[in-house]
């Protein structure tokens, strides 16, 4: 019995599902014959197509060609040559122009009348934009922008858009057209107003692909913030910027990035700024906190490298001028600036400069203006190697000033400032600052084969010449050079050299070398004049003894002519190893190319009684001992 009243229960619920079946059917039925109906009605859905781009472009939807609708598997309208020829709630974009477009509609929407397209699908369409005027817009006009966009992204009649094969072409304030080609792209936006957007096109030459996620924009008093994700991709540079869009008095773009570019000098060409070829502008990797306003970037603390030089601090960016603007604050370990001074096609050896080759021309700074503030642990520039640095870089139309406040180099201190005018030809240099305590022979070997001094000497130069290369500018050199050491080693044996050029020329420096000659102090001023340096009073003393000297030292021709003058008695010396300095009386003239000069012994003339170095000097004086 029980068996027979549950079967007896359950017969009214199953024909309560049949009649519901039997409606939800015919439901479906009448929904695919409304749908059918509307889809049928081409005109109503085109008339639906140019008021809801009406109301989003502001502009009119002009369809010149024909209209297909279909409804499996998709319930859609394709139109020929569309196009809007004014948009003025678009902002810059001002016509649109495609082959076709396929509008793919929800059941629902029609079925209530009020057809959405879920999905729009443009072939080959063109877009045309003005590109912006340099300088801020005015607040008015700011803040129609800012609620211009919120509602674009708010009422896009659509939920998604697909390019295919699209083209840009932005007016450029200046006159002329850019062009982007071969636009792919999908974009998602929410009702919310929030935008997910994948594309990739050709610029200049390169593909790139950009991903790009935001969300709901928000109305914050007079501004309106619109935070994002972004990437982008090609060749000359890959990016990652995590941040915020925001809309007040500007655009502002901030937050995190991540940036590295493969060689810097391949994506300033691509960006328009033609650099020549040449060393270094390799790999560049920034990353840091910035902000991004108009033509203007700058990270507050960032980190960065370049051709292996890694530096943190504050760096902007400015392009809103012919010529870029950098300015900053940066710190590094080491900072070696040998690949900018290198020629493009340096020899690979230089006898005279042990094989350091330097380009004063510095084709570099007739493409950007620089403000810095550099420090650095380690510094390398050809052909000096320093340690602690600290200095300001200025460059301005193709000219550099950089004030040195400190200078650690070779073993001692220094400090001045260095003028470079590269936009003349040859360059000209002018340099003038203090060296103090540095070590004389890594010094001297920086710029020759071998020092023939050791010790610690302090430098005064303001010397100042033109040419395109180090040795040219050597060659050209004038202006002054004052010397002064403590106690130091010269290595010439001096006792040997005197004993032997009684007998005959001495020729070579190896021949004069033997026990080299130790000084309590020496010091000299030099007057340098077209590359020739000239000095009336060159001293050394020696224990009790005091040598002058004078002479010429000839840089363009690699040529000494110098005389010392050696005090003693009048007594001839003897041939013995005891052989001391006091015991010299004759003046020594070493002439000569600098590599390989010939040592002569000369009687004292008349006019040589007076000691060399209390004459009237020309240039620097000695400092007195």
């Amino acid at each position: 019995m029980a068996l027979g009243t549950g079967s007896i229960m359950t017969r009214p619920t199953r024909m309560k599902g049949v009649v519901l079946g039997i409606l939800a059917l015919l439901a479906l039925g009448l929904a695919a014959i409304a749908a059918r109906s509307a889809l049928t009605d081409k005109d109503q859905l085109r008339a639906h197509l140019r008021s809801n781009f009406a109301a989003w472009t502001g502009g009119e939807l002009v369809i010149d060609g024909p209209t297909r609708v279909s409804i499996f598997p998709r319930t859609r309208i394709e139109v020929d040559n569309v196009s809007i020829g004014s948009l003025p709630h678009m902002g810059v974009l001002q016509h649109v122009a495609a082959k076709s477009m396929r509008a793919e509609f929800g059941v629902w929407s029609l079925l209530w009348g009020e057809p959405r397209v879920s999905r729009l699908t443009l072939y080959e369409p063109k877009f045309t934009a003005r590109g912006g005027e340099p300088g801020q817009a005015s607040p008015a006009a700011v803040s129609a922008d800012k609620r211009r966009l919120i509602r674009v992204l708010r009422e896009a009649p659509f939920s998604r858009l697909t390019i295919e094969e699209g083209e840009l072409a932005v007016e450029r304030a200046g006159g002329g057209l850019e062009t982007v080609k071969d636009i792919q792209a999908n974009m998602t936006v929410s009702q919310t107003g929030s935008l997910s957007l994948e594309s990739s096109f050709v610029w200049r030459g390169e593909t790139v692909a950009i991903r790009l996620a935001s969300q709901p924009p928000k109305l914050i008093a007079d501004s309106a913030n619109i935070p994002m994700r972004i990437t982008v991709s090609a060749a000359p540079i890959n990016a990652t910027i995590s941040g915020e869009m925001t809309l007040a008095n500007n655009v502002r773009l901030s937050g995190g990035l991540d940036l590295t570019m493969p060689h810097m000098r391949r994506f300033s060409r691509w960006m328009g700024v033609d650099i020549p070829d040449g060393a270094g502008l390799g790999r560049f990797a920034a990353s840091g906190g910035f902000n991004w306003v108009g033509k203007r970037i700058s990270f507050d603390d960032g980190t960065f490298a370049l051709d292996g030089n890694r530096a943190i601090g504050a760096l902007a960016v400015m392009f809103d001028k012919d010529r870029p603007e950098i300015d900053g604050t940066l710190a590094l370990q080491t900072l070696n600036l040998d690949n900018y001074l290198r020629p493009p096609q340096a020899p690979d050896t230089d006898a005279a400069t042990g094989g350091k080759s330097l380009d004063l021309g510095f084709p570099l700074l007739r493409h950007f203006d620089v403000d810095l503030r550099v420090s650095a642990t380690e510094f390398k520039a050809m052909p000096v190697d320093a340690g602690q640095t600290a200095l300001t870089l200025a460059v301005k139309s193709a000219g550099l000033s950089a004030d040195i406040s400190i200078l650690d180099l070779f073993g001692g201190r220094g400090a001045g400032r260095l003028e470079l005018d590269a936009s003349q030809a040859p360059p000209h240099l002018r340099l003038t600052g203090t060296l103090t305590r540095i070590s004389a022979q890594p010094c001297i070997e920086a710029f020759s084969l071998r020092s023939p001094i050791k010790g610690r000497v302090d430098v005064d130069p303001d010397v100042t010449g033109s040419g395109r290369t180090l040795e040219d500018w050597l060659g050209a050199v004038s202006g002054t050079l004052a010397v002064s050491m403590g106690a130091g080693i010269l290595d010439l044996d001096l006792a040997k050299v005197m004993a032997e050029a009684r007998k005959g020329e001495v020729r070579g420096w190896t021949a004069a070398r033997g026990n080299a000659t130790s000084f309590e102090r020496l010091a000299a001023g030099f007057a340098f004049d077209n590359g020739s340096a000239h000095s009336e009073n060159f001293a050394i003393r020696t224990g009790a003894d005091r040598i002058t000297g004078r002479g010429t030292i000839d840089i363009p021709s690699r040529h000494l002519d110098w005389r010392l003058v050696l005090p003693g008695s009048e007594a001839a010396p003897s041939n013995g190893p005891e052989t001391t300095v006091a015991e010299l009386t004759h003046s020594l003239h070493i002439l000569g190319p600098w590599s390989d000069p010939t040592f002569r012994l000369e009687q004292k003339r008349a006019e040589d009684e007076t000691p060399i170095g209390q004459r009237a000097a020309g240039g620097p004086r000695a400092r007195a001992f």
